[in-house]
Protein backbone atom coordinates (compact mmCIF):
# COMPACT_ATOMS: atom_id res chain seq x y z
CA UNK A 1 0.00 0.00 0.00
CA UNK A 2 1.30 3.43 -0.89
CA UNK A 3 1.98 5.49 2.19
CA UNK A 4 0.08 8.75 2.28
CA UNK A 5 2.44 11.69 2.06
CA UNK A 6 1.75 15.30 1.42
CA UNK A 7 1.91 16.03 -2.30
CA UNK A 8 1.61 19.69 -3.16
CA UNK A 9 -0.90 20.25 -0.36
CA UNK A 10 -2.82 17.04 -1.10
CA UNK A 11 -2.46 13.40 -0.12
CA UNK A 12 -0.69 11.35 -2.74
CA UNK A 13 -2.84 9.25 -5.06
CA UNK A 14 -3.41 5.76 -3.73
CA UNK A 15 -2.60 3.89 -6.93
CA UNK A 16 1.08 3.61 -7.95
CA UNK A 17 2.59 5.68 -10.74
CA UNK A 18 2.77 4.28 -14.25
CA UNK A 19 6.21 3.58 -15.73
CA UNK A 20 5.39 2.65 -19.31
CA UNK A 21 8.48 4.33 -20.84
CA UNK A 22 10.82 2.56 -18.44
CA UNK A 23 9.46 -0.87 -19.38
CA UNK A 24 9.49 -0.13 -23.12
CA UNK A 25 13.15 0.88 -22.84
CA UNK A 26 13.93 -2.31 -20.94
CA UNK A 27 12.14 -4.34 -23.63
CA UNK A 28 14.13 -2.56 -26.33
CA UNK A 29 17.45 -3.25 -24.62
CA UNK A 30 16.62 -6.92 -24.06
CA UNK A 31 15.47 -7.25 -27.67
CA UNK A 32 18.69 -5.69 -28.94
CA UNK A 33 20.75 -8.10 -26.83
CA UNK A 34 18.82 -11.07 -28.19
CA UNK A 35 19.17 -9.84 -31.77
CA UNK A 36 22.85 -9.09 -31.27
CA UNK A 37 23.75 -12.55 -30.00
CA UNK A 38 21.56 -14.22 -32.62
CA UNK A 39 22.74 -12.25 -35.68
CA UNK A 40 26.16 -10.68 -35.05
CA UNK A 41 28.14 -13.99 -34.90
CA UNK A 42 27.15 -14.71 -38.51
CA UNK A 43 28.16 -11.34 -39.96
CA UNK A 44 31.32 -11.18 -42.15
CA UNK A 45 33.35 -8.91 -39.86
CA UNK A 46 32.78 -11.27 -36.94
CA UNK A 47 33.96 -14.29 -38.93
CA UNK A 48 37.37 -12.66 -39.47
CA UNK A 49 38.22 -12.65 -35.78
CA UNK A 50 41.05 -15.03 -34.83
CA UNK A 51 39.18 -17.16 -32.30
CA UNK A 52 36.39 -17.63 -34.85
CA UNK A 53 38.69 -18.67 -37.74
CA UNK A 54 40.67 -21.14 -35.61
CA UNK A 55 38.44 -22.12 -32.71
CA UNK A 56 39.15 -24.77 -30.14
CA UNK A 57 36.57 -27.43 -29.43
CA UNK A 58 36.05 -26.22 -25.88
CA UNK A 59 35.61 -22.65 -27.09
CA UNK A 60 33.05 -23.70 -29.68
CA UNK A 61 31.03 -25.60 -27.10
CA UNK A 62 31.26 -22.74 -24.61
CA UNK A 63 30.26 -20.15 -27.20
CA UNK A 64 27.35 -22.25 -28.46
CA UNK A 65 25.96 -22.73 -24.97
CA UNK A 66 26.53 -19.08 -24.09
CA UNK A 67 24.94 -17.80 -27.29
CA UNK A 68 21.88 -20.03 -26.95
CA UNK A 69 21.43 -19.19 -23.28
CA UNK A 70 21.75 -15.43 -23.78
CA UNK A 71 19.35 -15.43 -26.73
CA UNK A 72 16.73 -17.47 -24.87
CA UNK A 73 17.00 -15.42 -21.69
CA UNK A 74 16.88 -12.15 -23.65
CA UNK A 75 13.81 -13.26 -25.61
CA UNK A 76 12.02 -14.26 -22.42
CA UNK A 77 12.94 -10.95 -20.78
CA UNK A 78 11.81 -9.05 -23.87
CA UNK A 79 8.40 -10.71 -23.77
CA UNK A 80 8.13 -10.05 -20.04
CA UNK A 81 9.10 -6.39 -20.40
CA UNK A 82 6.68 -5.92 -23.31
CA UNK A 83 3.89 -7.39 -21.20
CA UNK A 84 4.72 -5.07 -18.32
CA UNK A 85 4.92 -2.09 -20.66
CA UNK A 86 1.51 -2.88 -22.13
CA UNK A 87 0.02 -3.14 -18.65
CA UNK A 88 1.56 0.18 -17.66
CA UNK A 89 0.27 1.80 -20.86
CA UNK A 90 -3.20 0.39 -20.21
CA UNK A 91 -3.10 1.77 -16.65
CA UNK A 92 -2.06 5.16 -18.00
CA UNK A 93 -4.88 5.22 -20.58
CA UNK A 94 -7.33 3.84 -17.97
CA UNK A 95 -9.90 3.02 -20.62
CA UNK A 96 -10.39 -0.67 -19.80
CA UNK A 97 -11.51 -2.14 -16.50
CA UNK A 98 -12.33 -5.78 -15.93
CA UNK A 99 -15.45 -5.82 -13.77
CA UNK A 100 -16.17 -9.16 -12.14
CA UNK A 101 -19.67 -10.33 -11.33
CA UNK A 102 -20.57 -9.02 -7.88
CA UNK A 103 -20.83 -11.54 -5.07
CA UNK A 104 -24.22 -11.54 -3.37
CA UNK A 105 -24.33 -11.90 0.42
CA UNK A 106 -27.98 -10.98 0.84
CA UNK A 107 -30.21 -13.61 2.46
CA UNK A 108 -31.57 -16.26 0.11
CA UNK A 109 -35.12 -15.55 -0.97
CA UNK A 110 -35.05 -11.92 0.18
CA UNK A 111 -37.31 -9.51 -1.66
CA UNK A 112 -34.41 -7.23 -2.57
CA UNK A 113 -32.45 -10.12 -4.04
CA UNK A 114 -35.37 -11.13 -6.25
CA UNK A 115 -35.91 -7.60 -7.59
CA UNK A 116 -32.26 -6.57 -8.12
CA UNK A 117 -30.09 -9.56 -8.94
CA UNK A 118 -26.30 -9.47 -8.80
CA UNK A 119 -26.13 -9.71 -12.59
CA UNK A 120 -28.39 -6.69 -13.04
CA UNK A 121 -26.52 -4.63 -10.45
CA UNK A 122 -23.17 -5.47 -12.05
CA UNK A 123 -24.44 -4.44 -15.49
CA UNK A 124 -25.83 -1.19 -14.08
CA UNK A 125 -22.52 -0.44 -12.38
CA UNK A 126 -20.72 -0.94 -15.71
CA UNK A 127 -23.10 1.47 -17.39
CA UNK A 128 -22.63 4.12 -14.71
CA UNK A 129 -18.86 3.75 -14.90
CA UNK A 130 -19.06 4.10 -18.65
CA UNK A 131 -21.10 7.29 -18.22
CA UNK A 132 -18.29 8.91 -16.26
CA UNK A 133 -16.14 11.23 -18.32
CA UNK A 134 -13.14 9.02 -17.74
CA UNK A 135 -14.14 6.62 -20.50
CA UNK A 136 -15.06 6.84 -24.15
CA UNK A 137 -18.79 6.47 -24.79
CA UNK A 138 -18.58 3.42 -27.05
CA UNK A 139 -17.03 0.53 -25.10
CA UNK A 140 -18.32 -0.59 -21.73
CA UNK A 141 -15.39 -1.26 -19.36
CA UNK A 142 -14.83 -4.96 -18.94
CA UNK A 143 -16.86 -5.87 -22.02
CA UNK A 144 -15.62 -6.29 -25.58
CA UNK A 145 -16.55 -3.28 -27.66
CA UNK A 146 -17.41 -5.31 -30.75
CA UNK A 147 -17.33 -8.80 -32.18
CA UNK A 148 -14.23 -8.07 -34.21
CA UNK A 149 -11.87 -10.11 -36.37
CA UNK A 150 -9.65 -11.12 -33.44
CA UNK A 151 -12.63 -12.58 -31.59
CA UNK A 152 -13.72 -14.51 -34.68
CA UNK A 153 -10.24 -16.01 -35.02
CA UNK A 154 -10.18 -16.87 -31.31
CA UNK A 155 -13.48 -18.75 -31.41
CA UNK A 156 -12.44 -20.55 -34.58
CA UNK A 157 -9.22 -21.65 -32.87
CA UNK A 158 -11.00 -23.00 -29.78
CA UNK A 159 -12.22 -25.99 -31.77
CA UNK A 160 -8.99 -26.44 -33.75
CA UNK A 161 -5.87 -28.45 -32.98
CA UNK A 162 -2.18 -28.13 -33.66
CA UNK A 163 -0.49 -25.01 -34.92
CA UNK A 164 -3.77 -23.18 -35.66
CA UNK A 165 -4.84 -23.35 -32.02
CA UNK A 166 -1.43 -22.09 -30.92
CA UNK A 167 -1.63 -19.28 -33.48
CA UNK A 168 -5.02 -18.15 -32.16
CA UNK A 169 -3.59 -18.00 -28.64
CA UNK A 170 -0.82 -15.74 -29.91
CA UNK A 171 -3.33 -13.55 -31.74
CA UNK A 172 -5.23 -13.15 -28.48
CA UNK A 173 -2.14 -11.50 -27.02
CA UNK A 174 -2.64 -8.65 -29.49
CA UNK A 175 -5.67 -7.48 -27.54
CA UNK A 176 -4.93 -4.63 -25.12
CA UNK A 177 -4.87 -5.86 -21.52
CA UNK A 178 -7.10 -4.59 -18.73
CA UNK A 179 -4.89 -2.98 -16.11
CA UNK A 180 -7.61 -2.77 -13.47
CA UNK A 181 -9.95 -5.32 -11.95
CA UNK A 182 -13.01 -4.44 -9.90
CA UNK A 183 -14.74 -6.97 -7.68
CA UNK A 184 -17.70 -6.22 -5.44
CA UNK A 185 -19.83 -7.69 -2.70
CA UNK A 186 -23.52 -6.87 -2.33
CA UNK A 187 -24.73 -6.76 1.26
CA UNK A 188 -27.69 -5.45 3.25
CA UNK A 189 -27.14 -2.03 4.79
CA UNK A 190 -26.31 -1.49 8.44
CA UNK A 191 -29.85 -0.24 9.01
CA UNK A 192 -33.20 -1.29 7.58
CA UNK A 193 -33.97 0.15 4.16
CA UNK A 194 -30.36 0.79 3.20
CA UNK A 195 -28.13 -1.02 0.73
CA UNK A 196 -24.39 -1.62 0.79
CA UNK A 197 -21.75 -2.39 -1.83
CA UNK A 198 -18.13 -3.20 -0.97
CA UNK A 199 -15.73 -2.68 -3.87
CA UNK A 200 -12.10 -3.62 -4.30
CA UNK A 201 -10.02 -2.14 -7.10
CA UNK A 202 -6.88 -4.06 -8.07
CA UNK A 203 -4.16 -2.63 -10.27
CA UNK A 204 -2.82 -5.65 -12.14
CA UNK A 205 -0.79 -7.60 -11.25
CA UNK A 206 -1.11 -7.32 -7.48
CA UNK A 207 -1.69 -3.81 -6.10
CA UNK A 208 -5.00 -3.52 -4.25
CA UNK A 209 -6.44 -0.16 -3.28
CA UNK A 210 -8.27 0.29 0.00
CA UNK A 211 -11.76 -1.26 -0.10
CA UNK A 212 -14.61 1.13 -0.83
CA UNK A 213 -17.73 0.75 1.30
CA UNK A 214 -20.69 2.53 -0.29
CA UNK A 215 -24.06 2.61 1.45
CA UNK A 216 -27.22 4.52 0.56
CA UNK A 217 -31.01 4.38 0.47
CA UNK A 218 -31.41 2.90 -3.03
CA UNK A 219 -29.32 0.84 -5.42
CA UNK A 220 -29.21 3.51 -8.12
CA UNK A 221 -27.52 5.95 -5.74
CA UNK A 222 -25.19 3.26 -4.37
CA UNK A 223 -24.03 2.29 -7.86
CA UNK A 224 -23.62 5.92 -8.96
CA UNK A 225 -21.44 6.68 -5.96
CA UNK A 226 -19.48 3.45 -6.40
CA UNK A 227 -18.74 4.16 -10.07
CA UNK A 228 -17.61 7.69 -9.26
CA UNK A 229 -15.43 6.42 -6.41
CA UNK A 230 -13.65 3.99 -8.74
CA UNK A 231 -13.13 6.74 -11.32
CA UNK A 232 -11.75 9.07 -8.63
CA UNK A 233 -9.18 6.42 -7.71
CA UNK A 234 -8.04 5.90 -11.30
CA UNK A 235 -8.00 9.48 -12.60
CA UNK A 236 -4.96 10.97 -10.77
CA UNK A 237 -2.47 8.55 -12.39
CA UNK A 238 -4.11 8.43 -15.82
CA UNK A 239 -3.82 10.38 -19.05
CA UNK A 240 -7.27 11.82 -18.32
CA UNK A 241 -5.90 14.17 -15.67
CA UNK A 242 -3.36 15.55 -18.16
CA UNK A 243 -5.96 16.34 -20.81
CA UNK A 244 -8.93 17.43 -18.67
CA UNK A 245 -8.34 20.90 -17.32
CA UNK A 246 -10.89 20.48 -14.50
CA UNK A 247 -8.66 17.97 -12.74
CA UNK A 248 -5.18 19.14 -13.75
CA UNK A 249 -4.40 20.33 -10.23
CA UNK A 250 -5.16 16.82 -8.90
CA UNK A 251 -2.48 15.10 -10.93
CA UNK A 252 -0.79 12.45 -8.75
CA UNK A 253 -2.96 13.55 -5.80
CA UNK A 254 -5.84 11.78 -4.11
CA UNK A 255 -9.21 13.03 -5.36
CA UNK A 256 -11.95 12.78 -2.70
CA UNK A 257 -14.59 10.59 -4.28
CA UNK A 258 -17.32 12.86 -2.86
CA UNK A 259 -15.88 15.67 -5.02
CA UNK A 260 -15.98 13.67 -8.23
CA UNK A 261 -19.40 12.31 -7.30
CA UNK A 262 -20.80 15.82 -6.80
CA UNK A 263 -19.40 16.98 -10.14
CA UNK A 264 -20.76 13.95 -11.98
CA UNK A 265 -24.19 14.30 -10.38
CA UNK A 266 -24.31 17.96 -11.36
CA UNK A 267 -23.69 17.04 -14.99
CA UNK A 268 -26.27 14.25 -14.71
CA UNK A 269 -28.92 16.68 -13.43
CA UNK A 270 -28.11 19.17 -16.19
CA UNK A 271 -28.69 16.44 -18.77
CA UNK A 272 -32.21 15.97 -17.39
CA UNK A 273 -32.78 19.74 -16.97
CA UNK A 274 -32.92 19.53 -13.18
CA UNK A 275 -31.01 22.75 -12.78
CA UNK A 276 -31.70 23.50 -9.12
CA UNK A 277 -30.34 20.11 -8.10
CA UNK A 278 -27.40 20.60 -10.46
CA UNK A 279 -26.52 23.90 -8.78
CA UNK A 280 -26.70 22.24 -5.37
CA UNK A 281 -24.26 19.54 -6.49
CA UNK A 282 -21.94 22.12 -8.04
CA UNK A 283 -21.91 24.01 -4.74
CA UNK A 284 -21.08 20.76 -2.95
CA UNK A 285 -18.18 20.19 -5.35
CA UNK A 286 -16.84 23.72 -4.85
CA UNK A 287 -17.04 23.31 -1.08
CA UNK A 288 -14.74 20.28 -1.45
CA UNK A 289 -12.41 21.97 -3.96
CA UNK A 290 -12.67 25.76 -3.52
CA UNK A 291 -9.71 26.50 -5.81
CA UNK A 292 -11.20 24.67 -8.81
CA UNK A 293 -11.95 27.65 -11.01
CA UNK A 294 -13.33 25.57 -13.86
CA UNK A 295 -16.12 24.16 -11.73
CA UNK A 296 -16.87 27.75 -10.73
CA UNK A 297 -17.03 28.70 -14.41
CA UNK A 298 -19.59 25.95 -15.00
CA UNK A 299 -21.62 27.27 -12.07
CA UNK A 300 -21.55 30.77 -13.52
CA UNK A 301 -22.57 29.51 -16.96
CA UNK A 302 -25.54 27.68 -15.44
CA UNK A 303 -26.50 30.77 -13.45
CA UNK A 304 -26.47 32.82 -16.65
CA UNK A 305 -28.66 30.21 -18.30
CA UNK A 306 -31.15 30.55 -15.44
CA UNK A 307 -31.04 34.38 -15.70
CA UNK A 308 -29.37 34.64 -12.30
CA UNK A 309 -27.13 37.39 -13.56
CA UNK A 310 -26.25 38.82 -10.16
CA UNK A 311 -25.16 35.38 -8.94
CA UNK A 312 -23.21 34.79 -12.14
CA UNK A 313 -21.48 38.15 -11.72
CA UNK A 314 -20.44 37.22 -8.18
CA UNK A 315 -19.18 33.81 -9.35
CA UNK A 316 -17.10 35.33 -12.15
CA UNK A 317 -15.76 37.81 -9.61
CA UNK A 318 -14.66 34.88 -7.42
CA UNK A 319 -12.93 33.21 -10.38
CA UNK A 320 -11.04 36.39 -11.22
CA UNK A 321 -10.07 36.80 -7.57
CA UNK A 322 -8.64 33.28 -7.37
CA UNK A 323 -6.89 33.47 -10.75
CA UNK A 324 -5.42 36.95 -10.28
CA UNK A 325 -3.23 35.94 -7.35
CA UNK A 326 0.28 35.92 -8.68
CA UNK A 327 -0.57 38.56 -11.32
CA UNK A 328 0.68 41.63 -9.40
CA UNK A 329 -0.79 44.25 -11.71
CA UNK A 330 -4.22 42.65 -11.98
CA UNK A 331 -4.35 41.66 -8.31
CA UNK A 332 -3.41 45.16 -7.17
CA UNK A 333 -6.24 46.59 -9.26
CA UNK A 334 -8.80 43.85 -8.57
CA UNK A 335 -8.30 42.76 -4.96
CA UNK A 336 -5.69 45.07 -3.48
CA UNK A 337 -1.92 45.08 -2.95
CA UNK A 338 -1.91 42.52 -0.12
CA UNK A 339 -3.09 39.72 -2.39
CA UNK A 340 -0.70 40.73 -5.16
CA UNK A 341 2.23 39.59 -3.04
CA UNK A 342 0.88 36.09 -2.52
CA UNK A 343 2.63 33.28 -4.44
CA UNK A 344 0.78 31.69 -7.29
CA UNK A 345 -0.25 28.08 -6.64
CA UNK A 346 -1.76 25.46 -8.95
CA UNK A 347 -1.67 27.90 -11.84
CA UNK A 348 -1.82 25.28 -14.59
CA UNK A 349 -4.58 26.32 -16.95
CA UNK A 350 -5.74 29.27 -14.86
CA UNK A 351 -4.79 31.80 -17.50
CA UNK A 352 -7.53 30.36 -19.71
CA UNK A 353 -10.03 30.50 -16.84
CA UNK A 354 -9.04 34.08 -16.09
CA UNK A 355 -9.56 35.13 -19.69
CA UNK A 356 -12.98 33.44 -19.84
CA UNK A 357 -14.07 34.89 -16.50
CA UNK A 358 -13.09 38.46 -17.39
CA UNK A 359 -14.85 38.22 -20.74
CA UNK A 360 -18.06 36.76 -19.28
CA UNK A 361 -17.91 39.21 -16.37
CA UNK A 362 -17.97 42.10 -18.83
CA UNK A 363 -20.87 40.54 -20.75
CA UNK A 364 -22.94 40.00 -17.61
CA UNK A 365 -22.42 43.64 -16.68
CA UNK A 366 -24.17 44.39 -19.96
CA UNK A 367 -27.37 43.03 -18.40
CA UNK A 368 -27.50 46.09 -16.18
CA UNK A 369 -31.27 46.14 -15.67
CA UNK A 370 -31.40 42.46 -14.69
CA UNK A 371 -28.43 42.76 -12.34
CA UNK A 372 -29.82 45.90 -10.72
CA UNK A 373 -33.28 44.34 -10.39
CA UNK A 374 -31.90 41.22 -8.72
CA UNK A 375 -29.81 43.31 -6.37
CA UNK A 376 -32.79 45.49 -5.43
CA UNK A 377 -35.08 42.51 -4.79
CA UNK A 378 -32.54 40.85 -2.52
CA UNK A 379 -31.78 44.06 -0.69
CA UNK A 380 -35.42 44.71 0.06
Amino acid sequence: MVSARRHGGFDEAELPETHRIRWWLAAGVAGLVAAGFAVVPYLPFFQNWTFVRDPKVASVITWTVLQTSVVLVSVVLTLYFVGKARLEAAAYRANQIDIRLFADERPEGSHDREIDSAVELTATFKRFLNDSRLYTPTPVPGVGSSYDFIQIVEHAGDSADGWWKAATKLIRLAQPPAAFTVSGTIRPGNTTGRYQLILELVRVPRFAASPLVIEDENWARVLHRAANAVAALVIPRSAYVRTNIHWAAWRDAKIPYELFDAYQRANHFITYRRYDEALAEYYRAVSLDPANVYIRLEIAALQEQLDLHLDALATYDDVITVCSRGHPTLARWWIGPDFARQPRRDARGRDVALLIARYRHALVLGHGDSVAGSWWVRRT
